[in-house]
């Protein structure tokens, strides 16, 4: 997969991506408005991830465009265990 290197919109005019790839940080600028899919149809997510060799937590913020979703997740390496807890919100 390339990295994406040049800055400009993540879509084009008909709502399609301008390349694929991915970057370490926000090169290409998103805009909602340029979705051309119905907005029950449009999943925007957030995803956070921080690991130590023994631990970790992963955080999860969604808008499913019909619900939304916030997730926590607890990892032990240890032993190993997870534990997930999911609280879903209709619109």
């Amino acid at each position: 997969m390339q990295t994406l290197m040049s800055p400009g919109p993540l879509l084009d005019d008909g709502g399609h991506l301008v390349e694929t790839g991915w970057a370490p940080s926000e090169i290409r600028k998103y805009r909602r408005s340029a979705i051309t899919a119905p907005k029950f149809r449009i999943k925007e997510w957030d995803y956070y991830c921080v690991l130590t060799a023994d631990y970790g937590i992963a955080l999860t913020v969604a808008d499913n465009g019909y619900m939304g979703l916030l997730g926590v997740s607890w990892l032990d390496f240890r032993t190993p265990h997870e534990i997930t807890e999911n609280v879903m919100l209709p619109f």
